[in-house]
């Protein structure tokens, strides 16, 4: 779960770095900070351990209602 908000502040960083590069009269303090929180926060998220795919999969019994395999009397 926290891996989505990282992805999400990256996304978001990397989105007002671009406004700010393409404005002529940017304030330089400014965007060396959205820089320095860009790194930061990709630093975090390459920390942070990923979850296999077949652990948020909610398993069989759950979908199915019943784990018997054989033929229902």
């Amino acid at each position: 779960m926290n891996s989505f908000f990282h992805d999400e502040n990256v996304a978001l960083y990397r989105k007002l770095i671009a406004e700010s590069e393409s404005n002529p009269s940017r304030d330089d303090y400014g965007h060396a900070m959205l820089l320095t929180l860009l790194v930061e926060e990709t630093a975090k998220a390459m920390q942070l351990p990923r979850l296999p795919d077949a652990w948020c999969a909610a398993p069989d019994v759950w979908t199915s209602g019943s784990r018997h395999d054989g033929p229902i009397d």
